[in-house]
Parts: C-alpha cells; structure tokens; sequence
C-alpha cells in the first residue's frame, strides 16, 4: 500500500498527540519528500504539535508556512 495524503496526516497526528512536534515535522518533512503536497489538515496537525508543547514560535512559523503556499487556515488551526 502506498501512502497518500490521509496516510501522512494520520502519523503526523499521532506524534503531535504524544507532544513531539519534531516527530511530526519529520513526516512532514517524508510527505514532501514523496512529492504529497500538504493540506490544512497537514498544517493544523504541525501547528498543533508546536502549540501543545507550548513553542508559539513555531506553530506561528508553520501558520505563515501555510499561508506562503497558499492555503487559508480553517477553525482548528486558529484554534490550536
């Protein structure tokens, strides 16, 4: 089985809900490496692993990310 987009989201969700947001950058970091191009989902999944560990910095990097690449955030990334 070769793993898609929903695949990706799911491992980077399973790392940002055990606090490991270097975890989730990493697959992040596969996806791309696989040509997957990131959703919102994606993106609220990474910011999400930065702001439970409490590195603002970072979740406010991956939101301007997102935004760079075009993508208009939804209710759980600001939420997160």
């Amino acid at each position: 089985v070769e793993p898609n987009l929903i695949t990706f989201n799911a491992i980077i969700d399973c790392f940002a809900k055990n606090g490991d947001p270097k975890g989730a950058g990493v697959w992040y970091a596969r996806m791309l490496e696989r040509g997957i191009r990131p959703d919102v989902i994606s993106y609220a999944t990474v910011i999400t692993a930065a702001a439970k560990i409490g590195d603002a910095v970072q979740a406010v990097a991956w939101l301007q990310q997102m935004l760079s690449n075009g993508l208009k955030p939804n209710l759980i990334c600001y939420n997160s």
